[in-house]
């Protein structure tokens, strides 16, 4: 080999290993992984019948839809509901906000996609159903094995019949927040937590897993999505990271089995609470945002490690201390 081709080796070979080192790990080959997807309707099947149809419509109905009748409701207690002022109200503007679901469908798909091709052995198959929720903003999504229920009137936007909610809670009633949820709900049985121990650090960790695997599930998605932030709010977090740092530290919070901390940096909330003039400035659920941080580190310092052996670290001291977190510049 000539001197000029050893450098030139060389160079491909350094070019070569920059490359591998800056690919992103999370941007999988997903093509040969197929989910078997079949979206469904309740809400329009059972809203978008006229009131006079109903009583014939009925049989076919609780035939397509058997999910929905597991109890012992009574038809005349299913007209009842039929006739519901506020859920037509909802069905009304879910008509109009999804007249389809093909908006829906590439999302949702490629998420199960992701899913299943970390984790072969979930379900092949998937039945997607929307409904209208009557506003039950703590299930917006319900998974049941291979069965999935999207309460659509939660998707409708900020400014849809939201009232009655705090604006940081119905902020993320928007579609582009639809997504995220549903990774969620596919990660959050997926992630091992340390029942033992009710530390900061391990509440912080658990949540920092989930959002690594809804990352891993939607790895195209904006950041600021899949924590269910503003743009804005993104970029105070990562404005402040190592200040935020610094006051967990200092603070001796990460240890800590203090019940508060969890009200304060990782339950809903407006914003965290520091206890200091920058509270007002600050999202909530930033304790879930440095840990999402902390479980990046992780797994960028160790690379060999699947993301369900990563789902399974419930001993948040032992994945804090392989994290080699530095918010420092």
């Amino acid at each position: 080999m000539t001197h000029f081709s050893q450098k030139l080796f060389a160079l491909t070979l350094g070019v070569m290993t920059l490359l591998s080192c800056q690919r992103d790990p999370l941007q999988v080959d997903t093509s040969r992984v197929s989910v078997d997807m079949e979206f469904a309707r309740f809400d329009q099947a059972f809203f978008g019948t006229p009131a006079e149809q109903l009583p014939s419509e009925l049989p076919q109905i609780q035939e397509d839809f058997p999910e929905f009748f597991l109890t012992s409701q009574t038809d005349q207690e299913w007209i009842a509901v039929h006739q519901d002022p506020l859920l037509n109200d909802l069905y009304s503007k879910v008509a109009d906000v999804y007249p389809d679901l093909e908006g829906l469908r590439p999302d949702i798909t490629s998420i199960l996609e992701h899913r299943n091709f970390y984790y072969p052995m979930a379900p092949s198959k998937a039945r997607v159903i929307t409904y209208i929720s009557g506003l039950d903003w703590e299930y917006p999504i319900i998974a049941a094995d291979s069965l999935y229920f999207i309460g659509l009137d939660l998707f409708l936007g900020p400014d849809s019949s939201y009232g009655q909610f705090p604006r940081y809670i119905a902020a993320r009633f928007s579609p582009e927040y639809l997504a995220p949820k549903f990774a969620r709900q596919l990660a959050e049985p997926l992630v091992a937590i340390q029942r033992q121990s009710t530390s900061f650090l391990t509440q912080m960790l658990y949540e920092g897993r989930v959002l690594y695997l809804m990352e891993a599930f939607m790895p195209d998605a904006e950041k600021h999505l899949i924590m269910e932030y503003t743009p804005e709010e993104l970029s105070w977090c990562e404005g402040n990271e190592e200040e935020i740092w610094t006051f967990f530290v200092e603070g001796e919070l990460l240890f800590s089995n203090d019940n508060g901390l969890y009200d304060r940096f990782i339950a809903e909330a407006p914003f965290s609470k520091f206890f200091k003039k920058v509270d007002q400035e600050s999202p909530g659920r930033i304790g879930r945002w440095l840990g999402w941080q902390i479980v990046r580190s992780y797994m960028a310092a160790h690379p060999e490690t699947t993301l369900p052996e990563l789902a399974q670290m419930s001993d948040a001291q032992e994945l804090f201390k392989n994290a080699q977190y530095k918010p420092f510049q």
